[in-house]
Protein backbone atom coordinates (compact mmCIF):
# COMPACT_ATOMS: atom_id res chain seq x y z
CA UNK A 1 0.00 0.00 0.00
CA UNK A 2 1.49 3.28 -0.92
CA UNK A 3 0.56 6.33 0.84
CA UNK A 4 3.39 8.87 -0.01
CA UNK A 5 1.37 10.63 -2.02
CA UNK A 6 -1.89 10.43 -0.01
CA UNK A 7 0.48 11.90 3.02
CA UNK A 8 1.91 14.71 0.69
CA UNK A 9 -1.56 16.02 -0.60
CA UNK A 10 -2.34 16.13 2.89
CA UNK A 11 0.54 17.72 4.54
CA UNK A 12 0.13 20.66 1.71
CA UNK A 13 -3.13 21.04 2.38
CA UNK A 14 -2.47 21.51 6.26
CA UNK A 15 0.88 23.90 4.88
CA UNK A 16 -1.73 26.06 3.25
CA UNK A 17 -4.05 25.90 6.33
CA UNK A 18 -0.79 27.17 8.31
CA UNK A 19 -0.48 30.08 5.50
CA UNK A 20 -3.71 31.39 6.09
CA UNK A 21 -3.65 31.05 9.95
CA UNK A 22 -0.21 33.64 10.03
CA UNK A 23 -2.01 35.37 7.71
CA UNK A 24 -5.36 35.83 9.81
CA UNK A 25 -2.93 36.78 12.96
CA UNK A 26 -1.35 39.65 10.73
CA UNK A 27 -4.69 41.03 9.77
CA UNK A 28 -6.27 40.42 13.04
CA UNK A 29 -3.35 42.53 14.85
CA UNK A 30 -3.88 45.36 12.26
CA UNK A 31 -7.16 45.21 12.58
CA UNK A 32 -7.06 45.37 16.48
CA UNK A 33 -4.86 48.12 16.40
CA UNK A 34 -7.38 49.74 14.24
CA UNK A 35 -9.62 49.30 16.93
CA UNK A 36 -8.24 50.25 19.70
CA UNK A 37 -7.02 53.60 18.08
CA UNK A 38 -10.56 54.61 16.84
CA UNK A 39 -12.04 54.23 20.94
CA UNK A 40 -9.31 56.52 21.80
CA UNK A 41 -10.24 58.52 19.22
CA UNK A 42 -14.16 58.27 20.05
CA UNK A 43 -13.07 58.67 23.73
CA UNK A 44 -11.84 62.02 23.34
CA UNK A 45 -14.24 63.06 20.84
CA UNK A 46 -12.18 63.27 17.83
CA UNK A 47 -12.85 62.84 14.37
CA UNK A 48 -16.02 60.71 14.75
CA UNK A 49 -17.23 59.73 11.72
CA UNK A 50 -13.69 58.88 10.35
CA UNK A 51 -13.33 57.08 13.26
CA UNK A 52 -16.73 55.34 12.06
CA UNK A 53 -15.94 55.13 8.84
CA UNK A 54 -12.65 53.39 9.36
CA UNK A 55 -14.11 50.90 11.59
CA UNK A 56 -16.45 49.88 9.36
CA UNK A 57 -14.09 49.46 6.46
CA UNK A 58 -12.31 47.37 8.68
CA UNK A 59 -15.22 44.93 9.40
CA UNK A 60 -15.65 44.63 5.90
CA UNK A 61 -12.14 44.04 5.38
CA UNK A 62 -13.03 40.57 8.17
CA UNK A 63 -15.93 39.70 5.94
CA UNK A 64 -14.13 39.84 2.53
CA UNK A 65 -10.78 37.78 4.05
CA UNK A 66 -13.17 35.29 5.41
CA UNK A 67 -15.17 34.77 2.56
CA UNK A 68 -12.23 34.45 0.26
CA UNK A 69 -11.64 31.16 2.27
CA UNK A 70 -15.56 29.45 1.89
CA UNK A 71 -14.63 27.18 -1.09
CA UNK A 72 -12.20 25.30 0.91
CA UNK A 73 -13.47 23.64 3.95
CA UNK A 74 -12.26 24.37 6.74
CA UNK A 75 -10.23 27.54 5.95
CA UNK A 76 -12.69 30.16 6.59
CA UNK A 77 -13.94 28.59 10.01
CA UNK A 78 -10.15 28.67 10.89
CA UNK A 79 -9.60 32.58 9.99
CA UNK A 80 -13.04 33.08 11.97
CA UNK A 81 -11.74 32.20 15.20
CA UNK A 82 -8.55 33.47 14.80
CA UNK A 83 -9.59 36.90 14.07
CA UNK A 84 -12.80 36.77 16.41
CA UNK A 85 -10.89 38.71 18.93
CA UNK A 86 -10.65 41.70 16.27
CA UNK A 87 -14.04 41.46 15.13
CA UNK A 88 -14.83 41.90 18.87
CA UNK A 89 -12.56 45.10 19.11
CA UNK A 90 -14.19 46.77 16.06
CA UNK A 91 -17.64 46.80 17.59
CA UNK A 92 -16.98 47.96 20.61
CA UNK A 93 -15.47 50.74 18.44
CA UNK A 94 -18.45 51.26 15.93
CA UNK A 95 -21.05 50.97 19.35
CA UNK A 96 -18.82 53.28 21.19
CA UNK A 97 -18.45 55.90 18.32
CA UNK A 98 -22.10 55.67 17.71
CA UNK A 99 -23.14 56.18 21.25
CA UNK A 100 -20.76 59.23 21.79
CA UNK A 101 -22.61 60.89 17.95
CA UNK A 102 -25.87 59.76 19.45
CA UNK A 103 -26.77 57.56 16.98
CA UNK A 104 -28.83 54.21 16.66
CA UNK A 105 -26.60 51.36 17.41
CA UNK A 106 -26.54 49.01 14.81
CA UNK A 107 -27.25 45.07 15.66
CA UNK A 108 -25.20 42.47 14.84
CA UNK A 109 -27.20 41.05 11.57
CA UNK A 110 -26.46 44.92 10.30
CA UNK A 111 -22.90 44.61 11.04
CA UNK A 112 -22.19 41.20 9.19
CA UNK A 113 -20.72 39.71 12.34
CA UNK A 114 -21.81 36.80 14.81
CA UNK A 115 -24.17 37.04 17.79
CA UNK A 116 -20.82 35.92 20.12
CA UNK A 117 -18.63 38.54 19.10
CA UNK A 118 -21.11 41.22 19.07
CA UNK A 119 -22.66 40.68 22.82
CA UNK A 120 -18.69 40.62 23.98
CA UNK A 121 -17.78 44.33 22.29
CA UNK A 122 -20.99 45.41 23.96
CA UNK A 123 -20.30 44.42 26.91
CA UNK A 124 -16.73 45.74 26.73
CA UNK A 125 -18.22 49.21 26.02
CA UNK A 126 -19.44 49.57 29.48
CA UNK A 127 -15.49 50.23 30.45
CA UNK A 128 -15.16 52.82 27.69
CA UNK A 129 -18.15 54.96 28.94
CA UNK A 130 -17.03 54.56 32.61
CA UNK A 131 -13.73 56.53 31.55
CA UNK A 132 -16.28 59.08 29.37
CA UNK A 133 -18.35 59.67 32.70
CA UNK A 134 -15.13 60.17 35.15
CA UNK A 135 -13.92 62.82 32.50
CA UNK A 136 -17.52 64.12 32.94
CA UNK A 137 -17.24 64.79 36.51
CA UNK A 138 -13.96 66.23 36.40
CA UNK A 139 -15.54 68.55 33.84
CA UNK A 140 -18.28 68.88 35.82
CA UNK A 141 -20.64 68.03 33.96
CA UNK A 142 -22.58 65.51 36.24
CA UNK A 143 -25.78 65.17 33.83
CA UNK A 144 -23.81 64.18 31.48
CA UNK A 145 -22.09 61.31 33.53
CA UNK A 146 -25.77 60.03 34.81
CA UNK A 147 -27.04 59.78 30.96
CA UNK A 148 -23.83 57.26 30.23
CA UNK A 149 -24.44 55.28 33.35
CA UNK A 150 -28.17 55.08 31.92
CA UNK A 151 -26.84 53.30 29.11
CA UNK A 152 -24.32 51.34 30.78
CA UNK A 153 -27.30 49.97 32.77
CA UNK A 154 -29.28 49.10 29.51
CA UNK A 155 -25.93 47.21 28.53
CA UNK A 156 -26.09 45.60 31.64
CA UNK A 157 -29.85 44.33 31.90
CA UNK A 158 -29.51 43.16 28.28
CA UNK A 159 -26.75 40.98 28.66
CA UNK A 160 -27.62 39.96 32.36
CA UNK A 161 -30.64 38.30 31.34
CA UNK A 162 -28.18 35.81 28.93
CA UNK A 163 -27.68 32.28 30.63
CA UNK A 164 -24.73 30.85 28.37
CA UNK A 165 -21.83 27.89 29.45
CA UNK A 166 -18.87 29.87 29.62
CA UNK A 167 -17.31 27.36 26.77
CA UNK A 168 -19.87 28.98 24.34
CA UNK A 169 -19.55 33.01 25.46
CA UNK A 170 -17.70 34.04 28.60
CA UNK A 171 -20.11 36.45 29.01
CA UNK A 172 -20.47 36.08 32.92
CA UNK A 173 -17.39 37.45 34.05
CA UNK A 174 -18.13 40.58 31.67
CA UNK A 175 -21.45 40.85 33.38
CA UNK A 176 -19.97 40.99 36.78
CA UNK A 177 -17.36 43.42 35.90
CA UNK A 178 -20.34 45.91 34.19
CA UNK A 179 -22.27 45.71 37.45
CA UNK A 180 -19.19 46.77 39.57
CA UNK A 181 -18.56 49.44 36.95
CA UNK A 182 -22.04 50.92 37.38
CA UNK A 183 -21.83 50.99 41.13
CA UNK A 184 -18.27 52.74 41.36
CA UNK A 185 -19.37 55.40 38.73
CA UNK A 186 -22.88 55.75 40.48
CA UNK A 187 -21.23 56.45 43.70
CA UNK A 188 -18.53 58.78 42.36
CA UNK A 189 -21.70 60.69 40.75
CA UNK A 190 -23.36 60.45 44.70
CA UNK A 191 -20.03 61.89 45.74
CA UNK A 192 -19.77 64.69 43.42
CA UNK A 193 -23.11 65.44 44.04
CA UNK A 194 -22.89 65.68 47.77
CA UNK A 195 -19.63 67.94 47.11
CA UNK A 196 -21.41 70.53 45.49
CA UNK A 197 -24.20 71.03 47.83
CA UNK A 198 -22.11 71.10 50.69
CA UNK A 199 -19.89 73.52 48.97
CA UNK A 200 -23.51 75.49 48.48
CA UNK A 201 -24.64 74.82 52.13
CA UNK A 202 -20.74 76.24 53.11
CA UNK A 203 -21.30 79.71 51.69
Amino acid sequence: MMLREQLRLAIREMEELNEVREEAIRNSRRWISIARNSILESREFRNLRNVEKTLLESLRDVREFIGELKSKPGFSELAASVVQDAVQELVEGIVLCKIVMGEEVPNHIELGVGAREYLLGVSDVVGELRRIALHYLKEGNVRGAEELVEIMEEIYEGINSAVFPDSLIPLRRKVDEARIMIEKTTSEIIFVKSSRRDGIDGR
